[in-house]
């Protein structure tokens, strides 16, 4: 997610101090701190912008198909085996889908093989 770019984007329709993001992807749980002159239709205005915004935009993807998991060694598949069932299910079903970077599924599948999402899709490259 680019962070200074959704900064960028609200700052441009209304007067802002910053933003928080509790969780990338519960948008309920994101934060603009508003200067003390924004206005109702500022607000509103940045409402929209957080509602339009694409957290996957601009995010490197890897097209999830027999590549993803045959560039992974022997021991990485052993680790790979004993990872979380439900988030191995879920990237798997996707099929030939496009999975962002930073997806947590993702990065729990690569931390259980001792690698980072990053390192698997330079393997993939």
């Amino acid at each position: 997610m680019n962070v200074a770019n959704l900064h960028s984007r609200l700052s441009a329709v209304a007067p802002i101090i910053g933003i928080s993001i509790g969780s990338v992807d519960d948008k309920s749980t994101w934060r603009v701190d508003f200067d003390e002159g924004a206005t109702a239709q500022q607000r509103a205005d940045a409402a929209g912008v957080i509602e339009a915004f694409d957290v996957n935009a601009g995010q490197p993807r890897m097209a999830l198909g027999s590549d993803l998991f045959s560039v992974l060694s022997r021991d990485q598949h052993t680790k790979l085996s004993a990872a979380r069932a439900d988030d191995l299910r879920i990237i798997t079903a996707r099929g030939q889908d496009l999975i962002p970077e930073s997806n947590s599924k993702l990065a729990r599948l690569a931390a259980a093989m001792g690698i980072t999402v990053a390192s698997w899709f330079a393997l993939l490259s």
